[in-house]
């Protein structure tokens, strides 16, 4: 046993899951090296060995721990670094999913984390989830599995379902509803949808048009599931690309202004300025400080 039988068979089988973006796949970092990744999908990333920096919108240099996993929201341009170690991960793409279980939806714990937020102590910024014994052997399954070919889509997929269910059955409901807190709304079936059209159209109408909606049904529907109109929401998601751009990355302020199609240096200091506060080269002089971070609309005060 251990060794995948007939896998002539599974690799001539059109529900091989060998594509570009399977739905679980292991993945080796070595040290020092770097990964980015665009998500259109939710991607639950679990570091099986070593430690990984994982850096995107406002979040820089976010420390996962051995044994211990992260939510990466789609639209979030995120980046992963290794340090002086190597680091081994699986990432799992979360194409389809509204149920913890038959009797809890995902939609149910936006309702846990209103209730939590009530409570001065809690934000959710950003969680990063330690496993338990249960989910570990799970995990180092999976992790076995997938090493030896057994990729199927239809077994990755019930992978995940049964991922949602020890969560479900294991972990307190306000650890879940902080966890998944990115990506939860009223409405995840269409909260997909517009996640996986946005990258595709440049404006709210042409997401609509493209997802089969009126314009005003659209933003009816919209601003119901996530809680604010569309145009106001797309733009932010457009300042969370950016704003890890300039974190991130070593590209120029040129290249990134040309990147996400400002007429000019200065367009794309001004919408630096309206959205974040202040310059690129100001935010990127942040990102390298231990003790400094920016949200969109923060203020900057300038050190004279």
């Amino acid at each position: 046993m251990g060794k995948l039988l007939y896998s002539e068979e599974h690799l001539s089988c059109y529900n091989y899951d060998n594509g570009a973006a399977p739905l679980v796949e292991c993945i080796t970092l070595a040290k020092g090296e770097a990964v980015n990744l665009h998500p259109i999908v939710p991607k639950i990333i679990f570091v099986i060995k070593g430690a990984l920096k994982v850096s995107f919108a406002w979040h820089n240099e976010e420390i996962v721990q051995e044994s211990q996993m992260i939510l990466i929201p789609p639209g979030s341009n995120c980046y992963l670094t290794t340090d002086s170690t190597p680091a081994n991960i699986l990432v799992l793409r979360m194409k389809s999913f509204a149920h913890l279980c038959d009797t809890y939806s995902i939609e149910k714990l936006k309702f846990e984390a209103e209730d939590a937020m009530r409570h001065e102590a809690a934000q959710y910024s950003l969680a990063i989830l330690t496993i338990d014994e249960r989910l570990r052997f799970f995990f180092e399954d999976l992790v076995a599995r997938t090493n030896d070919g057994l990729r199927c889509f239809y077994y990755c997929q019930l992978k995940i379902k049964e991922l949602l269910f020890i969560l479900r059955g294991y972990y307190p409901k306000e650890e879940l509803a902080q966890f998944f807190a990115p990506i939860l709304t009223n409405n995840i079936s269409f909260a997909d949808q517009v996640y996986r059209y946005m990258s595709q159209v440049k404006t709210v109408k042409g997401l609509a048009a493209v997802m089969g909606y009126s314009l005003s049904g659209f933003q009816k529907k919209f601003k119901k599931t996530f809680g604010s109109p569309p145009n106001v929401w797309l733009l932010a998601q457009r300042s969370k690309v950016i704003l890890s751009e300039i974190n991130t990355t070593h590209k120029s302020f040129k290249e990134i202004s040309e990147d996400y199609g400002f007429s000019s240096p200065s367009h794309f200091n001004g919408f630096c300025r309206i959205h974040f506060g202040c310059t690129p080269a100001q935010l990127r002089k942040l990102s390298s400080s231990p003790n400094d971070s920016i949200e969109p609309g923060a203020s900057v005060k300038k050190n004279k």
